[in-house]
């Protein structure tokens, strides 16, 4: 976490893809909001979503 806020000062713009769980494993949700919640902290945007569509669109 400290790493990826690091670089985000460095960085004209950043996303954070926080992954599913593979195929037949539990998602921790009780995880996923820490990550949430630390990155929120961060002033960092997040998704669940597949980040093509925000690097297809030049990053608008």
């Amino acid at each position: 976490l400290a790493l990826i806020g690091e670089l985000s000062r460095c960085a004209a713009a950043t996303r954070v893809w926080l992954l599913q769980a593979p195929p037949g494993e539990a998602l921790d949700s009780a995880r996923l909001d820490d990550w949430h919640q630390a990155l929120d902290c961060l002033g960092l945007p997040h998704s669940t979503t597949t980040p093509l569509g925000w690097l297809e669109s030049g990053h608008d």
